[in-house]
């Protein structure tokens, strides 16, 4: 989390603050979409569920 404060901290927002609002983001997270291919066969089912 520390490496993507600093990557996103600009001059207007400090490392601590963009940490604080990173600290629960999913898409932030290294294991963001982690083995998603194996769940190709789900995503599949739910599309073809009636809206």
């Amino acid at each position: 989390m520390e490496r993507e404060a600093a990557r996103q901290a600009d001059r207007t927002t400090s490392e601590s603050t963009v940490a604080e609002l990173i600290k629960w983001s999913y898409a932030d997270s290294p294991y963001c979409s982690f083995e998603d291919e194996n769940f190709n066969g789900i995503k599949q089912l739910f599309l073809e569920l009636p809206a």
